[in-house]
C-alpha cells in the first residue's frame, strides 16, 4: 500500500470521532480503496487542496466528503459516492455501512494562529477529486 505523505500541519487522529459538521452536515461521501485513494490524496495535498479524509485500515478504504448532491452525478469506475453521511465501513454489496472498528482521520493543515480553516476545506471538490482519482488509476493501470 502506498504511503500517505502529509504536508506540515496536517493532523492524523486515531479513533477520534468525526467532527459534527461531517457527521451531520450536508455532505455526500466518496468511498475509494486506499490503493487508489492515497496516491490521489497525496497529489491533492501537494497542490494545497486539503480536506478531511476518514481511513479504515482494516478494510483498506477511504471516505472523502464532497458537497451534498454529488452522489447523483458521480460516475467514477474506481469509487462510489454515497448520498448523505454514510461514514461506516463494510462491503456495500452485503448491507449498509457499519461503524468503523479502527479509523484514522486525516485533517488538513490549519492556518497559523486561531484563524479559521480556509473556505471549502471541509469537503473535497468533486471535480478535483475525480481528476486526481482518474490520474492515479490510469498510472496504476500503466504500472507507472
Amino acid at each position: 500500500m502506498p504511503a500517505l505523505v502529509t504536508p506540515p500541519g496536517t493532523q492524523l487522529r486515531f479513533d477520534d470521532p468525526l467532527p459534527a459538521a461531517l457527521r451531520h452536515g450536508p455532505v455526500d461521501v466518496v468511498r475509494v480503496s486506499m490503493g487508489v485513494g492515497i496516491p490521489a490524496l497525496n497529489a491533492m495535498l501537494r497542490q494545497g487542496q486539503g480536506m478531511p479524509v476518514l481511513c479504515c485500515p482494516a478494510h483498506h478504504v477511504m471516505h472523502v466528503p464532497v458537497p451534498a448532491g454529488t452522489a447523483s452525478a458521480w460516475r467514477a469506475p474506481h469509487s462510489v459516492c454515497l448520498p448523505g453521511t454514510q461514514w461506516g465501513c463494510a462491503d456495500l454489496r452485503y448491507g449498509p455501512p457499519q461503524p468503523y472498528d479502527a479509523r484514522v482521520l486525516v485533517l488538513p493543515a490549519r492556518p497559523a494562529g486561531d484563524a479559521p480553516a480556509p473556505a471549502g476545506s471541509g469537503v473535497a471538490s468533486p471535480e478535483q477529486l475525480f481528476h486526481a482519482l482518474s490520474l492515479t488509476r490510469s498510472a496504476l493501470r500503466q504500472g507507472t
